[in-house]
Formats: structure tokens, sequence, C-alpha cells
């Protein structure tokens, strides 16, 4: 099963021929990860500036993509209707997420130039890869898919407990290297997501280290 992705000690960049709107086209979403066979859901590709931003949104269309949200400024776009997000605007974004035949690819860019995926980007480029989230399901428990990824990859909770809120469930694990991981379930069947978890993702990549223990 080929990757897409290159592992540089424990973080993960894109390949430079696997990260364009004709790769995700014809991409099956599955590959090695870490060495494991995984089904991904949705990957994030990082643009610099909304320009480039804007155009890969465009480019992910015309390769026969489905827009399913944004583009927009998060949260400022996304949760009029949600009082409760508080964001700090060091973490806002700009997003969308385009539907693929086979998964999800959520485009993102900084919101003002030296916020924190700008200062991310700066450090380790624009190949690499902020996150990406792999499918389980009820059949297979997410704390025992955390706890395995815990202990044969390393990777462990940035959060206390799963983040659930109806339509979505998610936990995001996190290496000593910085490396995000998404365990991800889905209840409505929509390829959307919702700004609690959003909110939740964005928080948890500041959250102190170490990360959460499974209990």
């Amino acid at each position: 099963m080929a990757t897409p992705f290159e592992q540089v000690g424990g973080l993960l960049f894109y390949r430079p021929d696997c990260r364009s709107a004709g790769f995700f086209r014809d991409w099956s979403f599955c590959c090695k990860l870490f060495g494991e066979a995984v089904d991904i859901d949705h990957v994030v590709v990082l643009k610099p500036d909304r320009p480039t931003f804007e155009q890969f949104v465009d480019e992910l269309q015309a390769a026969g993509g489905r827009l399913c949200e944004g583009p927009g400024l998060f949260p400022e776009d996304f949760c009029k209707g949600c009082p409760q997000v508080r964001l700090d605007t060091d973490l806002w974004f700009h997003m969308a997420s385009v539907a693929m035949a086979n998964g999800l690819v959520v485009v993102a860019c900084p919101h003002r130039s030296a916020d924190q995926h700008a200062r991310l980007m700066q450090v380790r480029g624009e190949n690499h890869v902020h996150h990406l989230a792999i499918r389980t399901t009820p059949h297979r428990d997410m704390r025992a898919a955390a706890l395995h990824w815990g202990l044969e990859h390393g990777f462990w909770p940035r959060t206390p407990d799963p983040v659930e809120d109806g339509v979505l469930r998610q936990w995001f694990l996190g290496n000593p290297d910085g490396q995000i991981v998404e365990l991800i379930e889905r209840h409505s069947g929509l390829d959307t997501f919702t700004c609690h978890n959003i909110e939740a993702l964005r928080q948890s990549e500041i959250a102190p280290r170490p990360p959460a223990s499974i209990n």
C-alpha cells in the first residue's frame, strides 16, 4: 500500500509529487502510516497565504472535488451561531474542506503573518502534514485504538477524553515531536466538521506536554 508521506523522525511530510489536486483525485486514502495500514478520513494541506489557498481549493474542485464548507475564516465565518466558541485570534485560520472520491482534503492557511499556522510553516515548511485523521468504527473501541497508537507508535492523547458532540467523535493524539494524528468516527455521514470539534483540535495543538494518559 503506497504512502504519500515521508517520515522524518517523528514528523510526516508530503512527498513532492503527492500534494497536487490530481493526486488527491486519484488517491485511495489508504496507506501505511508509521508502518501501520490505515484508512484516512481527511488530510490537511497548509498553504502560505490566501491567494494560494483559494487557488488550491479551486484546483481540487476542478479535479472533481465537492466543496463541503468554506472557504472562510474560522471561527468568524463558521461559528456565528455558536457563541460558546472562544478561540484566541492566534489560532484563527482560513479553511475549506473538499470531498474527493475517497476522502476529504482540508485546505488551510494562516489568518495573519505571525500567527500559529504561520510560525509552524516557518519552522517545518509547506509540505509538513499538519494533521491527518484515521477512520475508526464503533467495532473498534477508540480508547483501544488510542492505546495501540501510544504503545506502538508513541502517540498519546492531547485531550483527556475524545471530543464528541453527536455528529463527530474525535481524539487528537500527539507524539514528542509535535506530530498530530487524529482518530475519528462520523455519526452523521456528512463530510463536514463542527465548530466545537475544530475548536478542540486547535486548543489541543497548544495543550501542555506531556500529553494526557489513557485511563
